[in-house]
């Protein structure tokens, strides 16, 4: 299955004691995660807070990762090579800070790949190609107008078929697009 690069962050600003709680995840049911290093940080002025990190749908200690940081103001980061984060069996990612510094900014970054489930290119065009003798800018163009804009084909019935009357033709388009789930 081909992937694409992982490169995801949660946030979130520390309450009144220190503490706070960032999850991420991948928002489409069936899209598959496959981290390799997990990366916390805080912005802090005077106290450390750690940080620990937990792969499932909550952070408890059976989904624990074998890994506790410390983040001060600069990054701490460890590899968590193994995990599938989807939303059967991992479905989440999760960063539980204690002991900062009230207000700061706590950042948790995961790299790693993710898989493509689904690629759809769809190419279209209208008015490519037109099979008819008839020399004109437009055989479908049915107005009929004189030069000073009145409508000529009032008082006949019919179109003017197979004459151009200062109409302008139908334009030729192109439509491209590029879906990809992951």
């Amino acid at each position: 299955m081909p992937t694409v690069p992982l490169n995801e962050s949660g946030f979130v600003t520390l309450d009144g004691s220190g503490n706070g709680t960032v999850r991420i995840g991948p928002d489409e049911p069936a899209a598959r995660w496959s981290p390799t290093v997990a990366s916390v940080s805080v912005t802090t002025n005077v106290l450390e807070a750690s940080a620990q990190i937990y792969a499932g749908p909550a952070p408890t200690q059976q989904y624990f990762v074998d890994a506790t940081f410390t983040a001060s103001s600069g990054d701490s980061t460890d590899r968590i090579t193994g995990k599938v984060i989807g939303r059967t069996q991992l479905p989440y990612l999760f960063a539980i800070f204690s002991g900062g510094d009230p207000g700061s900014q706590a950042t948790l970054s995961v790299t790693g790949t993710k898989a493509i489930k689904r690629l759809t290119i769809t190419a279209s065009g209208r008015n490519l190609l037109t099979f008819t003798k008839y020399s004109g800018l437009d055989p479908e163009n049915t107005g009929a107008y004189d030069e000073e804009g009145d409508d000529l084909s009032k008082s006949r019935t019919g179109a003017f078929s197979g004459v151009d009357f200062y109409g302008t033709p139908n334009l030729r388009s192109y439509q491209f697009s590029l879906n990809v789930g992951f």
